[in-house]
């Protein structure tokens, strides 16, 4: 049965953790705690619908350190190694490592693929 992604992003804007744990598992939303908490969100619309984050997170999942550090605020730069634990752990390898590997993930639709018909939108867009 596929997944209602607008019940999903709903309920991750609602309370990203337990969203994330509904998802995944216990052992992935622990590591996404690790995160600064005001990044709970993005990564996890990122990861469960592909939704495309802001440039520092784009950066951080594609493994680009200079466009991270140029994106980030005081507390993404303070805590850049705990993010980059959570992600490290926390989310499908599918889903970060490069520029190449975050365009798929984002056009698959995350965890939760797109309708075929959602999928030609996002292409166009």
């Amino acid at each position: 049965m596929p997944h209602d992604r607008a019940a999903t992003a709903a309920a991750i804007r609602a309370n990203p953790l337990a969203a994330y744990r509904t998802l995944l598992d216990d052992r992935h939303a622990e590591a996404l705690r690790r995160a600064p908490e005001h990044m709970h969100e993005a990564i996890a619309l990122y990861v469960a619908l592909g939704v495309v984050p802001g440039a520092f997170l784009s950066a951080v999942l594609q493994n680009d350190l200079c466009r991270a550090v140029a994106h980030a605020d005081e507390t993404n730069m303070a805590r850049l190694r705990d993010l980059v634990a959570a992600i490290w752990n926390g989310a499908p390898a599918a889903a970060w490592g490069s520029p190449n590997t975050v365009a798929t993930w984002v056009e698959r639709g995350g965890l939760l693929p797109r309708a075929p018909e959602e999928a030609e939108e996002a292409r166009s867009a």
